[in-house]
């Protein structure tokens, strides 16, 4: 049974490959420039970012579930990653998800640590996805709401998440 529910920000409810590319015109993953990230999050970047499409209708969806819902982000391994969950923390209270527990890991590969059998996460990277999974916990490629909220109710008819 899933009891715990470990949301992603990036990717999944704040709109971060959106909010990089407007300013520097390529993807975070794909800019040979590091100097980019460091003044992306000295302009508060993370706390300025849009929230992903169909935000409100996930996190309504996720509400109505009989789990515990958590924030399971990354803020990196990079000398500024202080800044980074700060900012992140503070985007979380600016859209109405600060009073959930927050957890910033430091590395992907990282989130597996919060694993077991009766946790999700909800994630849109593989390398987060796929050792969460190997480590016992359920987990779910986020690609769109409509999907992620399919998976959700799939899960929920097998008795794996009540609602």
């Amino acid at each position: 049974m899933i009891n715990n529910i470990y949301l992603d920000m990036d990717g999944v409810i704040a709109n971060f490959d959106k909010g990089y590319s407007a300013i520097y015109g390529l993807n975070c993953r794909d800019d040979p420039d590091d100097n980019h990230w460091y003044e992306f999050v000295a302009n508060n970047g993370f706390y300025n970012l849009e929230t992903c499409d169909e935000f409100s209708l996930l996190i309504d969806k996720l509400k109505t579930l009989k789990c515990t819902l958590n924030i399971l982000s990354c803020a990196g391994t990079r000398s500024n990653h202080q800044d980074v969950k700060e900012q992140k923390i503070k985007w979380l209270e600016k859209n109405g998800l600060g009073h959930l527990h927050s957890i910033f890991t430091r590395t992907k590969l990282e989130k597996s640590n919060y694993a077991n059998h009766s946790s999700l996460l909800i994630d849109d990277s593989v390398p987060c996805i796929d050792p969460f999974k190997n480590k016992g916990g359920y987990g779910i490629l986020h690609q769109t709401v409509s999907q992620t909220i399919n998976q959700l109710d799939c899960l929920k008819k097998k008795g794996y998440i009540f609602e």
